[in-house]
């Protein structure tokens, strides 16, 4: 069956080197009892290695040109499932068995970012229901640039509300780099895997969510201001950062996520406090 040629508009550049769709598969370490959600297969380069692992391999295609090839393909395996779908309007819990799976991909390079604040959703929603399925690994390619991002370190070039937001919720490990040579068509950058392994239990969190995500993303766009100048003109976080016991002349690039999590649990309650007071 004829494969048809890549959508520049959605992104596709597919693997053609089966020796990284096989490390890729092999981080995963699935086996017979695993299932593995798989964004975006592509040509099933990928798809056939986590087959040969015996998990059931549910894989999310967004590209209706692609679907019969891959039926093909993959039909014959009894561990094989094809959905049609965008992995972007997705709910895991409903497309997920129950229990726990992990999640593999090559991303198209643009939508890596939102791929993951999407994992990171699910698992903020399945912490809080225990009856959701778990989503306890995933093994992504995506930009080099982006990868770096998202195992970085606190007052690193490389740190940035992505790497703030990611860890926070998961321990990240950088595998390997991929080269921009094993794609076709050959993008202008390498490409990195990263492996996530989200916190079921994390070692900090904040009290109030939005409180966090609120003042994270507020001064990263400033992120060359300190952060004295850049909470003070935050509307309901003003004043209420002061009563932190905290360095404010620092910039929001060298806060490590537990760091975060402190003041914005300190600013959460004096919020609260504040609101009692006016009740009172």
């Amino acid at each position: 069956m004829t494969v048809p040629p890549p959508k520049k508009s959605l992104g596709q550049c597919f693997l053609v080197e089966r020796g990284y769709a096989r490390q890729i598969a092999d981080a995963l370490k699935g086996d017979s009892r695993s299932t593995v959600l798989e964004i975006g297969p592509g040509r099933g380069i990928l798809t056939e290695e986590l087959l040969e692992t015996g998990a059931k391999v549910l894989a999310v295609e967004i590209d209706q040109r692609l679907l019969d090839p891959l039926r093909g393909k993959f039909g014959s395996y009894a561990n094989f499932e094809l959905r049609h779908e965008d992995f972007l309007d997705s709910r895991l819990e409903e497309i997920l068995p129950a229990g726990t799976s992990s999640v593999a991909g090559n991303l198209p390079y643009h939508l890596a970012a939102e791929v993951l604040f999407r994992l990171i959703e699910h698992a903020q929603r399945a912490r809080q229901n225990a009856t959701l399925p778990w989503v306890d690994s995933a093994v992504l390619m995506i930009q080099k640039e982006v990868a770096n991002r998202v195992v970085a370190k606190p007052d690193s070039k490389d740190w940035s509300r992505l790497s703030v937001f990611v860890q926070l919720e998961a321990s990240v490990q950088y595998l390997f780099t991929v080269p921009a040579g094993a794609f076709r068509p050959t993008p202008k950058v390498d490409g990195g895997v990263v492996r996530l392994d989200f916190f079921r239990l994390p070692p900090c969190y904040p009290s109030d969510f939005t409180v966090f995500e609120r003042i994270v993303r507020y001064t990263f766009h400033q992120r060359r201001k300190m952060l004295k100048t850049s909470l003070s003109g935050m509307e309901g976080i003003h004043p209420h950062w002061q009563k932190a016991d905290f360095d404010f002349a620092r910039r929001p690039g060298t806060l490590s996520p537990a760091e975060w999590t402190m003041l914005a649990d300190v600013i959460a309650r004096a919020r609260l406090s504040r609101r009692e007071d006016m009740v009172e």
